[in-house]
């Protein structure tokens, strides 16, 4: 008698039982990677924002001119940009970016880089807080505006929040080394990850 051995593979319920432990786990998982989606778009548009800064002085510095970090709230953009000079050649670095046409790259105003802020994320604050503390006023924005010699014009933050109410803000502090920090709100003030021991807690 021919002895029957069985067919290699998985039987339908076998299948359907792996398929609804997969589901199960994403279910109990899905919570824990959307925070974990979240937060770091929250976190990439702060440490781009503060990359950028540190660009800026680097570039000021090495070029001999002033730079500038802006944070556009209403076209959801970060920009950082050289500036060489005003409307015209001859004008003197007015904190807008304004190349002149004609000019070769590195004789007008160039930038440094420009991002989106990711959907879920804003320009935002803790109530009762500004969206943006301090910086240099430049008509009627507020930027980070980084010397010839790498200083801050003006010390400030920029604050960025989510739809969790989780919020960070990118500070320059202080002016004469314009030390970029990134600081989360923890309900009652702003910490630095790790400092006094306060570990980023978040929504």
């Amino acid at each position: 008698m021919a002895n029957r051995t069985r067919s290699e593979g998985f039987t339908l319920v076998e299948a359907l039982i792996v398929l609804a432990v997969l589901m199960i786990a994403l279910l109990i998982l899905m919570p824990a990677l959307q925070n974990m989606m979240v937060r770091s778009k929250l976190e990439g548009v702060a440490r781009e924002t503060a990359q950028f800064i540190h660009f800026a002085r680097l570039e000021a510095i090495k070029q001999s001119v002033p730079a500038v970090v802006r944070v556009d709230g209403a076209s959801g953009e970060v920009s950082a940009f050289v500036d060489v000079d005003g409307p015209t050649s001859n004008d003197p670095p007015d904190g807008i970016y304004n190349p002149v046409a004609g000019d070769p790259p590195g004789q007008t105003d160039y930038q440094l880089g420009r991002s989106t802020i990711p959907y879920g994320v804003s320009q935002s604050a803790p109530s009762g807080q500004m969206a943006v503390d301090g910086l240099t006023a430049i008509g009627s924005e507020r930027v980070v505006q980084i010397l010839v010699d790498g200083s801050a014009d003006s010390v400030g933050a920029y604050r960025f929040g989510d739809e969790r109410g989780n919020f960070l803000e990118v500070r320059v502090e202080p002016r004469a080394t314009a030390r970029v920090t990134v600081r989360k709100w923890d309900g009652t003030a702003w910490w630095s990850r790790g400092e006094g021991g306060h570990p980023w807690q978040w929504d």
